[in-house]
């Protein structure tokens, strides 16, 4: 019985992550056009991304559709507290110190 149960905790992990990586594939060919013009590249890959796969993996599509948000928020309070504006900074793709 538990190697079974360990089979479907397999497959739903499985399952979760391709649908995942599915969900992030048709987001970003969707919004593609349109944020590219606005978003540097840099801000997608690096923190968009990751920030799609860490809340959809807790809350599910719902997390996927809230992490744009979230991130770009998130980014905004970093920019605009001085103490982490290198980290907002390093958010946008500015590696430079100043």
């Amino acid at each position: 019985m538990d190697s079974e149960t360990n089979r479907d905790r397999r497959i739903q992990t499985v399952c979760l992550l391709t649908l995942t990586a599915i969900a992030i594939g048709v987001a970003l060919y969707l919004l593609r056009p349109v944020l590219i013009p606005f978003v540097p590249a840099v801000f997608l890959v690096y923190c968009l991304v990751p920030g799609l796969i860490f809340f959809g993996m807790i809350w599910g599509i719902i997390g996927m559709i809230l992490a744009t948000p979230i991130v770009a928020v998130t980014k905004i309070v970093l920019d605009r507290t001085e103490v982490t504006a290198p980290v907002g900074r390093l958010l946008a793709g500015k590696l430079d110190p100043g």
